[in-house]
């Protein structure tokens, strides 16, 4: 998926079309985001990852300085610092909050009347 996004960013670039970046993306990182978040990589594999996605990640930053789903807003200073330990530390608290959430939802539900 990396290597797709840095494919459709130059394109952009070449075509002086730097305006559609942040509607292209915005979806496309918030989809890679949970997916990472939810990969069982290694620790060595998710430093890789992130450190590919970086600039991508920086650059949607320059133009929305934010994500449309707020359980990811605290991703933002470790994205503008290009620190990528903190980046992988927040997606990972991030993830067990998802978890939690979402066990709770089904000891609701199963309790839940119909």
């Amino acid at each position: 998926m990396i290597q797709g996004y840095y494919k459709i960013w130059n394109i952009l670039k070449e075509t002086e079309s730097n305006e559609y970046y942040p509607i292209i993306f915005q979806d496309h990182i918030i989809y890679w985001i949970t997916s990472f978040i939810k990969s069982n990589t290694n620790t060595e594999e998710k430093k890789e990852l992130v450190k590919g996605i970086m600039p991508i990640l920086q650059e949607q930053i320059q133009y929305t300085n934010t994500f449309n789903e707020r359980i990811y807003e605290p991703l933002v200073p470790s994205i503008k610092e290009g620190n990528v330990e903190e980046f992988i530390k927040t997606t990972t608290k991030i993830g067990k909050q998802r978890k939690r959430k979402e066990k709770i939802k089904r000891i609701f539900n199963k309790f839940k009347l119909n």
